[in-house]
């Protein structure tokens, strides 16, 4: 192996070096933003079904809440 073969080796690695950064960069930005969308899914599914129990459910106070809920 030459010195020219060595230099295009050299090259070609920190190339490859630094596409692999690229790609992993991405990957980590993908992740995050799903794990927002996640999240903020989770947050709005339980604001849903908060509404959905608050307006479907009679209740006039907390303390018939619990007289229901005990039967």
């Amino acid at each position: 192996m030459d010195a020219d073969a060595f230099d295009r080796c050299e090259s070609e690695w920190y190339e490859l070096l630094e596409l692999r950064k690229r790609q992993m960069n991405v990957f980590l930005a993908g992740l995050f933003v799903g794990t927002l969308v996640y999240a903020i899914a989770a947050l709005a599914l339980l604001a849903l079904v908060g509404w959905l129990v608050y307006s479907l459910v009679p209740f006039d106070g907390f303390g018939r809440f619990v007289d229901w809920v005990r039967g």
